[in-house]
């Protein structure tokens, strides 16, 4: 019996460590990463690189619909967009000189997919938050 309650003891405190270390979502800093929630392989992504503030959209599927990435810097209030609407032929849409954001500054990145040049965005990941 005793060892039985020394054993639940252990792995209840093991629990609890990882618990506590285990980084937050609000907390997180670092390269992000975003997919577009389509059905199936995901037609579009995005990143961001909090080290020379770079980012980006890739159209990865032909599938007559562009990608969207939306940029925010949630510090200073101001939200950028960048489409990849070449489909899917390898390139990228990339930018690091729209984006120049004071070290420290939360962000947030999704993408989507939009159909045509002015039509409806659909699909888009979640919001991902990083420091800059």
């Amino acid at each position: 019996m005793m060892r039985t309650r020394s054993g639940i003891a252990a792995v209840i405190a093991a629990a609890s460590c990882l618990l506590l270390s285990a980084p937050s979502a609000t907390a997180a800093s670092g390269d992000i990463m975003v997919y577009t929630t389509d059905p199936g392989h995901p037609a579009a992504f995005g990143w961001f690189h909090p080290y020379g503030e770079a980012w980006g959209v890739c159209d990865d599927q032909a599938d007559s619909r562009g990608a969207i990435a939306q940029l925010k810097d949630l510090t200073a209030g101001v939200q950028y967009g960048l489409v990849d609407d070449t489909g899917y032929d390898n390139t990228c849409a990339r930018a690091n000189v729209l984006f120049n954001s004071t070290d420290g500054h939360r962000v947030a990145l999704r993408v989507c997919l939009r159909n045509g040049a002015l039509g409806a965005i659909t699909s888009c990941s979640a919001w991902k938050y990083t420091t800059a």
